[in-house]
C-alpha cells in the first residue's frame, strides 16, 4: 500500500471537522499501520496480527486483541486503563474476530502531541491503521468529542483543545459506525443535562457523518493504490 501522506481539509464547515492528516506504512515490521492528525493532537498507531499465541491466550470462535494506549501524560491513571478498555471494544467492534480463531492481534497507540479530544484521535487513528492492516472490519467506526460549557448559552465545542476541555462542565465522546450512524461507543466526563446531551449528540452526528464520508474516500484511494 502506498505510504503517501493523506491531507483532506473540510470543504464544508471547518466546524464540523478540524483539520485531519494521516500517513499509512509509518512503521516498518508491523502488519499495519498509521499516523493521524486531527487538530493539534497526533498519534501514531501500529498492529500486529494476526498471529501464532499461546494456548493459554487462544480463544477458539475468535482471535484476541490486546490494547497498549499511550496518552503521553506523566503518570498511568485509573482513567487511562479505562480509555484503553474502550478503544479494545471498539476494535472488537469493528474488527470480524471470528475471521481468525485462535490468533492474536496486538495494537499499540502513541500520542505525539496531546492537545485535547485525545480519545477521539486515538479511535480515528486506530481505524487508520485497521484499514491500512487489510483485516476484515464490519465497518469503520469515527469518533467525535464535543466539550459542554459551563455556560448553558454557550454553543457545544467540537474536538475541543485542552484549554478549551479546562473551560467545559462535561467532555463527550461518541463513535459511530459508518454504516447506519448507530452510536456503538460513548464515554463522558462531567455533568449534564439531558438537553445539552442532545444537542452535543446532534452535533457529533453532523460531524461523525463528515468524517464517515472523508475515511471512506481514504479507504477507497488506499485500495486503488493497492491494485
Amino acid at each position: 500500500m502506498d505510504n503517501g501522506e493523506v491531507d483532506i481539509n473540510d470543504e464544508v464547515s471547518e466546524t464540523l471537522v478540524p483539520h485531519i492528516c494521516c500517513e499509512f506504512q509509518v512503521l516498518s515490521k508491523t502488519d499495519g499501520s498509521a499516523s493521524f492528525f486531527q487538530g493539534s493532537t497526533s498519534v501514531l498507531c501500529g498492529i500486529h496480527g494476526p498471529t501464532e499465541v499461546k494456548q493459554s491466550k487462544q480463544q477458539n470462535d475468535k482471535s484476541a486483541i490486546e490494547i497498549s494506549a499511550n496518552f503521553n501524560t506523566v503518570t498511568h491513571s485509573c482513567r487511562e486503563k479505562m480509555l484503553q478498555e474502550i478503544i479494545k471494544n471498539t476494535a472488537e467492534t469493528m474488527i470480524i474476530t471470528h475471521t481468525y480463531p485462535r490468533t492474536g492481534i496486538t495494537v499499540s497507540l502513541q500520542a505525539l502531541h496531546n492537545d485535547g479530544s485525545s480519545l477521539s484521535a486515538f479511535i480515528n487513528c486506530l481505524t487508520m491503521a485497521l484499514i491500512d492492516s487489510g483485516l476484515s472490519m464490519s465497518f469503520l467506526v469515527v469518533a467525535v468529542t464535543c466539550g459542554i460549557p459551563r455556560e448553558p448559552d454557550k454553543p457545544i465545542i467540537l474536538y475541543p483543545s485542552l484549554e478549551e476541555e479546562k473551560l467545559c462542565v462535561s467532555v463527550v465522546t461518541l463513535c459511530f459506525d459508518s454504516v447506519n450512524y448507530d452510536v456503538v461507543t460513548s464515554y463522558t466526563t462531567g455533568t449534564f443535562s439531558i438537553l445539552r446531551y442532545e444537542q452535543a449528540l446532534l452535533q457529533s452526528e453532523s460531524a461523525g457523518r463528515r468524517l464517515v464520508a472523508i475515511f471512506e474516500f481514504i479507504k477507497r484511494r488506499s485500495s486503488d493504490n493497492c491494485s
